[in-house]
């Protein structure tokens, strides 16, 4: 096993329970924790993702397999819909 194959084994078992997002967790968070299981790599994979060298996160976590980054990106925006975490409106003006 590899990486692009545990980022794609948790992203299948998210798609199939049809995960939504949570107040503090995502998709990428899932990744990351199922990275820090296989190889303790899934820090290094949330920084890349979240900054502009996504190319190394591509070449290095994901194979280059652009398949595998488009349901990366599926499952992501399903996370988001709906019975998703939405912050309330004192959430976003302050308390």
């Amino acid at each position: 096993m590899n990486r692009a194959q545990v980022i794609a084994n948790k992203l299948k078992q998210l798609d199939i329970r049809e995960y939504r997002m949570g107040f503090n967790d995502g998709v990428l968070n899932e990744c990351r924790d199922a990275l820090n299981e296989f190889d303790g790599s899934g820090d290094v994979f949330w920084n890349k993702m979240l900054t502009s060298n996504k190319d190394f996160a591509i070449a290095n976590y994901f194979d280059n397999d652009q398949d595998l980054l488009d349901y990366f990106t599926e499952v992501d925006e399903k996370s988001r819909g709906p019975g998703a975490f939405v912050m309330p409106q004192w959430g976003t003006k302050g308390t």
